[in-house]
């Protein structure tokens, strides 16, 4: 018989052997496929970026056409006759040349602008060609009478657009007028049902060409431009381009791969250099093909080295082990002797020996024993799991239980606090909000019982006022115990620090479980809290706390029992009283938690009183002082909020496509005397920008055309418009989860959610302002708001008052902004069109006005709407509703402009 030492030593070293070769091959592998992968993702986030910059060159030049194409269409409003009247078509002409040479001027590329007339309807010459030599400067324009409409050397980039009828990129051509290569951007241009002409804009390629020579990767790796015909507009070999047609054989195939692989993915291919590249092409919006190429043996020149090292590194592992273990196995032997006597003690009772082995060595003995104790650990876990699976199935219950009707009153408190107008009936509802978030905090916590129980509890102390902990505890208990008839009493010391430093949310939780369980086992007398400081250091206060009542008390051969988790004395007597039994289990453990210990003074049929000692830390030692007057001030009605500084200096812009949120924006700052400026659009803020300097510029997200992410864009991109440190702050209705990420990423300083906040907006304003502009002031006690109920069936006066910070005026302002507002006909006209994208626009500026001056039944259809076309892309729902939705802004209109 081998020896359990021989045994051991070829297990071992044999595991060693297998485990080592296994992560050799692994590591090996895993290498290579990371390998594979960084390249990969380099390849694409190379590509990524040039693509990103070239289409917003591209995408810059179709904006320079557009805008010119829309100046043009403006001017005929001025220009009424200039198809039929040549002199006022070339006054006509000349605006727009105007206008395009300065927009060609800016447009990085640019080298001609043009607005061609049909040659069909007027002169063959008629119309401006500016193009680009050392300045921009007027040059003669094509004579279209010596050309045939087929020959697209000279005049195809009329032809072929006015052919399509829409709006292209023409391919690359060559243009002996500018005597280079182009690309050309071109709108047909007509006016009613008559074809006018063409606008557009020529681009010299080898500004392309010059872009995309500067791509680089690896040592060698290049990128390539290939237009949708197959010719090679730029490649490293090629800088100055090949058309297709004068491809030699040796170039065609990767010409030919590149135009039939798949985009968007990378692929391996061999280059014009006959050498094996990794290749990742994307289709530009010109129909041109940028692509990025490494070689594959220099993405492969760590592989080796990598793999040798690995392998060296596996030897010395294997090597090392054996070593180790071969050291180490003699004192693995004492004690597993030792361990297997030990084992043939406890294997003495009466149970199986499913385990055992024909080894009569030590492993035999020791299979034995553990087979005799793993069957009694498999009956001790199954109890326990069983236990276990009692216990959380009982907790998920409770916290399902216990959560949803607290957050269903909370829901309908908080319309109580929106819709009441009796000071009463809001005082109470504002302690059933405060109690009941309180009561949602605890609830969190106290049925994770198995939280506390496996030790992941943690104390987290912060800086808190005793005096108000104590004032909210009381307002908590106040109407439960009197609903009872109990009288709640509290004998607070005057002389305990104003502030202390511990764990608020837990002393809380304590106090406030002792203070509940007092109430519900009283049934007539008093509950009394008592808060005593007994002594101090004057870095640390140690306190006393009682509970005290009057209620039916604990039998002394109940006081052990008292502490069992899910445990009820008495039943008798306590089975109509709601409650886990956890109550006090928890504080006990909290209290345990914090270094003090729950104590019980109780006699049976008389009362009981809880009471404990606790140690904080002091952070401020003044006295709180008269704690009865201090409760009675906290009772009294809150006032109204009023500005604390003034800006008279400051500017700030606010961008909002609905005049109504502009409105009241300026209403809720009116006694900032803040310089506003407003702007209704995108495009209407960035002309403001340049013409002022702003201190904060407030950006609406959801507008038509340009929204707040695309306007922001745009000023990022031109920083002559701001301050380097100018915050732009977010505006939205949409105050869901995550979406400040959303702004913050996107470069914005910060954002507010609408209907405004007064206090937040003021945080802002306070916080991103110049200091030496904002001049603090005294805060006024403003008269609290206008009470009054709904001014009629669709509106409801109060909600709208509380969105505009109670303040009759801006509310006011709001209903005239709305009633200005022309939601029926964009709506109307969106719908008609099938014009989705602005429908979406249009009713959540709906949306976000109807809120604001308290249309709750309007702002509701509006936001189904928007949600139906913005998260599940359907217009089924607005198709159904639009005509229900139209009518109930109708009847809105009437309602509310009864009572302006």
């Amino acid at each position: 018989m081998k020896s359990i030492q021989t045994k051991i030593v070829l297990v071992i070293t044999a595991i060693m052997i297998v485990v080592t070769l296994a992560f050799g091959l692994v590591s090996v592998k895993f290498t290579n496929k990371i390998l594979d992968e960084d390249s990969d993702k380099l390849l694409t986030l190379t590509v990524d970026q040039s693509y990103r910059d070239m289409e917003s060159m591209l995408s810059s030049v179709e904006q320079s056409v557009d805008i010119i194409y829309n100046y043009a269409e403006k001017r005929t409003e001025t220009y009424r006759n200039f198809i039929s009247d040549r002199e006022e078509r070339d006054r006509f002409t000349y605006d727009v040349s105007e206008l395009g040479k300065s927009i060609a001027e800016k447009t990085p590329g640019a080298v001609s602008v043009y607005f061609r007339y049909n040659p069909d309807e007027f002169d063959p010459m008629e119309g401006f060609w500016y193009t680009k030599y050392d300045i921009w400067e007027p040059t003669e324009t094509t004579d279209f009478s010596q050309y045939d409409k087929d020959d697209f050397d000279y005049v195809g980039w009329y032809y072929v657009p006015v052919e399509t009828g829409k709006p292209m990129w023409m391919d690359p051509y060559y243009s002996p007028r500018l005597d280079r290569d182009v690309i050309s951007y071109i709108i047909p241009y007509k006016h009613g049902n008559t074809l006018v002409g063409v606008i557009g804009m020529d681009i010299d390629l080898g500004f392309l060409r010059e872009f995309v020579s500067r791509i680089r990767l690896y040592e060698s790796g290049r990128a390539y431009l290939v237009s949708s015909q197959g010719d090679i507009v730029f490649h490293f070999d090629y800088p100055d381009g090949v058309s297709y047609k004068d491809i030699t054989d040796k170039i065609r195939p990767f010409v030919n791969s590149v135009l039939n692989t798949k985009l968007d993915a990378v692929k391996t291919l061999v280059g014009i250099d006959k050498i094996k590249h990794k290749v990742i092409s994307k289709k530009l919006r010109n129909g041109m093909i940028l692509g990025q190429n490494a070689p594959v043996d220099e993405i492969n020149v760590p592989r080796s080295s990598l793999t040798m090292q690995l392998l060296l590194i596996s030897v010395i592992i294997l090597l090392l082990a054996i070593a180790i273990c071969l050291a180490f196995i003699r004192t693995i032997i004492v004690p597993l002797k030792k361990l297997t006597a030990a084992a043939e003690h406890y294997a003495n009772g009466d149970y199986s020996d499913d385990m055992n082995t024909d080894s009569a060595d030590e492993i035999g003995i020791l299979s034995r024993t553990l087979q005799t104790m793993s069957n009694s650990l498999k009956q001790q876990i199954e109890i326990a799991d069983s236990a276990n699976r009692s216990k959380s199935a009982f907790l998920a219950n409770m916290s399902h239980e216990i959560r949803t009707p607290i957050n269903a009153i909370l829901g309908f408190d908080e319309m109580i606090l929106r819709e009441s107008n009796e000071e009463t009936v809001k005082t109470y509802a504002y302690n059933i909000k405060r109690g009941g978030r309180t009561l949602l905090s605890l609830i969190n916590d106290i049925l994770d019982f198995s939280k506390i129980e496996s030790g992941k509890m943690e104390i987290i102390p912060v800086e808190y006022e005793p005096a108000l902990l104590i004032n909210d505890m009381l307002d908590m208990v106040d109407f439960r115990a009197a609903e009872k008839g109990l009288r709640v009493r509290y004998e607070v010391d005057d002389n305990i620090p104003k502030k202390l430093f511990g764990d608020d949310i837990r002393i809380r939780e304590v106090i406030t479980n002792l203070l509940t369980n007092a109430v519900k086992y009283t049934n007539e007398g008093s509950v009394t809290l008592t808060v005593r400081k007994l002594s101090s250091d004057g870095e640390t206060a140690k306190l006393y706390v009682s509970v005290r009542d009057t209620g039916i008390g604990i039998k002394d051969e109940d006081r052990e029992l008292l502490w069992d988790s899910y445990k009820r004395l008495d039943q008798d007597i306590t089975r109509e009283i709601e409650g886990t039994g956890l109550g006090l289990t928890i504080t006990r453990k909290y209290l345990e938690l914090m270094g003090s210990s729950l104590e019980l003074s109780s006699r049976y049929g008389i009362g009981s009183d809880f009471y404990f000692e606790i140690e904080q830390k002091i952070i401020d030692k003044e006295p709180i002082g008269d704690f009865e007057q201090a409760r009675k001030e906290s009772k009294k009605k809150i006032k109204v909020y009023s500005e604390s500084f003034e800006a008279p200096d400051a500017k700030v812009l606010v961008v909002d496509d609905i005049a109504m949120n502009l409105s009241v924006f300026k209403g809720l700052l009116k006694y900032s005397k803040i310089n506003i400026d407003t702007a209704t659009s995108g495009m209407e803020a960035l002309a403001l920008m340049r013409k002022n300097a702003y201190d904060i510029v407030f950006m609406d997200h959801m507008m038509p055309k340009m929204d707040g992410l695309e306007t922001y864009a745009r000023i990022v991109s031109d920083r002559d418009l701001v301050r380097n440190d100018m915050p732009v702050i977010a505006l939205t209705a949409n105050a869901v989860s995550g979406v400040q990420n959303q702004y913050i990423e996107a470069g914005f300083a910060d954002y507010l959610t609408k209907p405004l906040d007064t206090e937040r907006l003021e945080a802002v304003l306070l916080k991103y302002l110049p200091e030496d502009k904002v001049v603090k002031t005294k805060k006024s006690d403003k008269v609290p708001k206008e009470e009054d109920e709904k001014s009629g069936n669709l509106i409801s006066k109060t909600s709208g008052m509380d969105n505009c910070d109670g303040n009759p005026e801006v509310y006011k302002i709001a209903v005239d902004s709305f009633l200005s507002e022309d939601f029926e006909e964009s709506l109307s006209q969106a719908f008609k069109e099938e014009n989705w994208k602005d429908y979406e626009v249009y009713v959540h500026g709906l949306k976000s006005s109807a809120k604001i001056i308290g249309a709750v039944s309007l702002f509701e259809l509006a936001k189904e709407s928007e949600l139906s076309l913005k998260e599940k892309k359907d217009p089924a729902f607005v198709k159904e509703n639009h005509e229900r939705l139209m009518g109930l802004l109708e009847d809105v209109i009437k309602e509310v402009s009864a009572f302006v």
